[in-house]
């Protein structure tokens, strides 16, 4: 060649690709090869069609790829990585990439061919691409190529076809998915943290450069930056690397026995990018160009329409919309969520997204909820990940059913009676509790009292049952209504919850974990901050008898054994309420071990079960899902 790009033929280069005829030339880009003689091609082997296998295929690297800047001072050991992190007198990024293929067949089978290439930031990178086009919610096709950021390219393509039954859903929609699988790569201090500042052009660079944990370290410094900014505290927060993450995803796996996954969802204008950790050590990135912000946003707000409209609570209309968002969010990872044995999956969510009843998104045969416990955090940098069993606890429940300005709510007394054992909060009615603890009605359910009573004894569980609402704006707008007072949302701190830890707040009122565009969590977003370990709140007003059936159901399964985590228990509960085992009936909620009476003013409620997701699915974990 004379210095441009050969054209493999024996000419010099005429800036073209070489073909890989007779002759490539010296230092073209053509193999050598004769374009006469076959490459042989390996026989895919059958699958199982619910297995996921995974084809190696380690491409050579040149001898220059690989090469790294000598280390001259005492690097800081990283471990979880494989590699070692940046020296305190500079900084080193060394980049793992393994790009996974899946090719989901008519029988449902994934073949997953995963490419893995090894560079450092002075060499080139090669990076697989994997893009799935999906026609929603009914085929699936798929094609793989590989591109070299040196100037050579060589392509290839495997397609196979398939198709998913999905119910009664009524769009159809074409859509192209990139999914990628990345082991970690960082560059990092000497103390082994991350700074937290971040852009969404930050976000943008670290996507294309193929750093995906360049991207989660971003991410997680700007929700904790925006975060800190609502909730008004001014410290600057150490943040951890995304490979940290990992080592507590282990630790809780073997300590509950559930695997999670975190999942980064970013709602960028040109479109939906998802990354996802998993214990083992793998990135998942996937991109869905089809589901921008401007296509994203209209489908969550029907779907939250239809879940919540009283004229639909007794259609199906929301499928449409859950359907689509199931395809957008959930199916580009799930060949690698099956892969890793996802149990839970964690959400962190983009601005906008953070209010989604995820629970009801449908794969056109099941809910979500079917498949995962779900937990939906503001930052895993912000959540408490530690463990300890909850049953047995000792629970704090307060709760007011008659109010001075607002209507009455006549089911607390039972919801509480039914939450502790002994409380005879209704003496005509006796209610036999689930757990240990002290509950408070009405004119006892204080603020003052609420902090006597935290000072007393150690609560690990705090229940309110009361009314609350969001205010856009200041957060003093917002309130928690207590008997004689409301307490504003800025206040929540005051009460101490880090002097004596709580791990589980669940404020059974209503629009708990609804929020404005600046605090969208809500009071359990509030709370996560002030210290309080997981908050169980609602999304939407929810009728008295479906709360009730609700908490009923999730402080039992919460108390049995075989139920490791919180998440897994309100789960329970809701598949509970899904398959029809809660429903009102002769003016008593009927579980599957026995029946509660409801008050007067919710007997002659028409006989119905509570399955529609209206009833369930509003309700949602924020905080650690442990």
């Amino acid at each position: 060649g004379d210095g441009t790009t050969g054209d493999g033929t024996t000419n010099p280069g005429d800036g073209t690709t070489g073909d890989g005829t007779t002759n490539p030339g010296d230092g073209t880009t053509g193999d050598g090869t004769d374009p006469n003689t076959q490459q042989s091609t390996p026989t895919p082997t059958p699958r199982d069609s619910n297995q996921i296998s995974t084809d190696i295929q380690t491409p050579s690297v040149p001898n220059n790829t690989n090469t790294e800047t000598p280390v001259v001072d005492d690097p800081v050991t990283d471990t979880s990585s494989g590699f070692e992190p940046t020296p305190s007198s500079g900084s080193r990024t060394i980049v793992t990439s393994s790009s996974s293929t899946s090719n989901i067949t008519s029988t449902g089978t994934v073949r997953t061919t995963t490419t893995t290439t090894r560079s450092t930031t002075s060499s080139t990178t090669t990076t697989t691409i994997v893009s799935t086009t999906i026609d929603s919610p009914t085929s699936t096709t798929g094609s793989a190529g590989t591109s070299s950021s040196s100037g050579s390219t060589s392509n290839s393509t495997s397609n196979t076809s398939g198709s998913r039954t999905s119910g009664s859903a009524a769009n159809t929609t074409n859509r192209n998915t990139t999914v990628t699988t990345t082991t970690p790569s960082r560059t990092v201090s000497s103390s082994g943290t991350v700074t937290p500042t971040a852009t969404l052009a930050a976000v943008e660079e670290n996507l294309a450069s193929g750093d995906v944990d360049g991207a989660i370290n971003t991410l997680e410094g700007s929700y904790v930056t925006q975060v800190r900014s609502v909730s008004r505290r001014n410290s600057s927060p150490t943040l951890l690397s995304a490979s940290h993450f990992q080592d507590r995803l282990m630790d809780i796996a073997e300590q509950t026995g559930q695997t999670s996954v975190i999942i980064y969802v970013l709602a960028r204008p040109e479109q939906l990018d998802l990354i996802a950790i998993a214990p083992t050590g793998e990135r998942i990135y996937a991109s869905v160009p089809d589901a921008n912000r401007e296509a994203l946003m209209p489908v969550m707000k029907e779907l939250r329409r239809n879940l919540t409209n009283p004229r639909q609570r007794n259609t199906t209309s929301y499928l449409a919309s859950a359907q689509q968002l199931y395809q957008w969010l959930i199916a580009p990872l799930e060949p690698e969520l099956q892969r890793v044995g996802a149990d839970t999956l964690v959400f962190s969510m983009d601005e906008g997204l953070r209010t989604l009843p995820i629970a009801a998104l449908h794969d056109g045969k099941q809910f979500l909820i079917e498949k995962y416990s779900l937990g939906l955090i503001p930052s895993i940098n912000l959540t408490d990940t530690s463990y300890q069993p909850l049953r047995g606890s000792r629970v704090l429940a307060m709760g007011a059913s008659q109010f001075r300005d607002q209507i009455p709510s006549p089911a607390v007394p039972i919801e509480l009676s039914t939450i502790v054992r002994g409380s005879a909060l209704v003496p005509d009615r006796p209610i036999e509790g689930i757990w240990p603890g002290k509950a408070f009605l009405n004119e006892a359910f204080t603020l003052e009292n609420l902090k006597e009573q935290r000072n007393s004894s150690r609560y690990r569980i705090v229940h309110l049952a009361t009314h609350a609402e969001f205010q856009a704006g200041k957060p003093e707008n917002s309130y928690i209504q207590f008997w004689d007072r409301k307490l504003g949302l800025d206040r929540l701190r005051e009460l101490g919850w880090n002097d004596y830890p709580v791990d589980l707040l669940v404020l059974s009122a209503c629009r708990t974990a609804v929020g404005d565009g600046d605090s969208e969590l809500g009071f359990a977003g509030f709370a996560v901050q002030a210290g309080v370990k997981s908050v169980l709140a609602s999304l939407w007003y929810v009728s008295d008898e479906g709360t009730l059936g609700l908490m009923a159901e999730f402080y039992q399964k919460l108390q049995q054994a075989g139920i490791a985590t919180k998440a897994e228990a309100l789960r329970q509960a809701q598949l509970a309420m899904l398959r029809g085992e809660l429903r009102v009936r002769n003016g008593e909620l009927v579980e599957a071990d026995g029946s509660v009476p409801l008050p007067p003013e919710l007997a002659d409620t028409n006989d119905r079960a509570l399955s529609h997701p209206y009833y369930w699915s509003g309700f949602t974990m924020v905080g650690s899902p442990w």
